[in-house]
């Protein structure tokens, strides 16, 4: 996508940027609003973070100043009970609800995982956002199935049963079948396929 430059965690790609810097996306997204604002009346700029992302201060400076010009800006907080290996619980005071209305923006907590609840709750909250009623932040009460990396899950096996037996996937797959499943191989066939054309390279020369 980048052209070989990044990495994973580093991507631009059109108008989607990724970086590896907790809560860099916030400010970076907040400045893309405030340019949809004025070229692009209706637009709407969205920045995905994590739970643990509230502990950044740029995500304060970025809220701050997406309130106080009214910038047409969604946060999508995916909260999973944990920031990579540490329990929500053990590293932020309140909640994300409090810090959001504090700076003034709007907030929604959703607990559901029904996709077409989900798009009928947030519809007039975007809408208003898109009329320049302000930023707004929206909670997701979620679950992570694997590890942070390959080997850091502080979980019990008993929490990575809970969100398995829990997880919208299978459900989703079985409602939107077989639309959902043909999808669903494409997208798994053509991961197959690069990695197996990228593990078929022979490995780079060293020098010296």
């Amino acid at each position: 996508v980048c052209g070989g430059v990044g990495g994973s965690q580093h991507i631009l790609s059109g108008r989607y940027l990724s970086t590896g810097i907790q809560g860099e996306s916030l400010p970076v997204a907040a400045g893309v609003a405030l340019q949809l604002r004025d070229a692009e009346p209706g637009a709407l700029a969205l920045a995905y973070v994590g739970d643990g992302t509230w502990g950044q201060g740029a995500v304060y400076e970025a809220l701050n100043m997406a309130a106080l010009w009214r910038l047409p800006l969604v946060v999508v907080t995916e909260n999973n009970g944990i920031a990579q290996t540490t329990p929500t619980s053990a590293q932020m005071a309140g909640t994300i609800g409090d810090r959001a209305r504090a700076f003034g923006c709007r907030f929604l907590h959703v607990g559901s995982r029904d996709i077409g609840e989900i798009r009928d709750g947030l519809r007039p909250l975007f809408e208003r956002t898109r009329e320049g009623a302000g930023p707004l932040v929206v909670e997701f009460a979620t679950h992570r199935l694997g590890p942070h990396s390959k080997g850091d899950d502080t979980r019990s096996a008993e929490e990575i049963r809970h969100a398995r037996d829990h997880d919208w996937y299978p459900r989703e797959g079985a409602a939107m079948s077989p639309r959902f499943a043909r999808m669903d191989a494409e997208a798994s066939a053509f991961v197959e396929v690069v990695a197996g054309e990228v593990l078929g390279r022979p490995l780079s020369a060293r020098e010296g």
